[in-house]
């Protein structure tokens, strides 16, 4: 008869996920996609473009940001 073991581990702490234009998590590290809002393409000089992200805690307890910089 075999043996099976179970380990179960728990993570206390906030986490954060980031979704893109369409709404599907953003993985880290992943190269620049156009679906997802995270390459801009090309944008000239003097011009402005925006795209929007949704930063979520997927954590147990409260994730606080305390500076942002673009």
């Amino acid at each position: 008869m075999s043996k099976y073991y179970l380990r179960i581990s728990s993570y206390n702490g906030p986490g954060m996920a980031v979704f893109g234009t369409n709404g599907v998590v953003i993985a880290n590290n992943s190269p620049a996609s156009a679906d997802k809002g995270t390459d801009f393409g090309a944008v000239s000089y003097g011009r402005a473009m925006t795209n929007f992200f949704a930063v979520t805690n997927v954590g147990n307890e409260p994730l606080i940001i305390s500076a942002v910089a673009t």
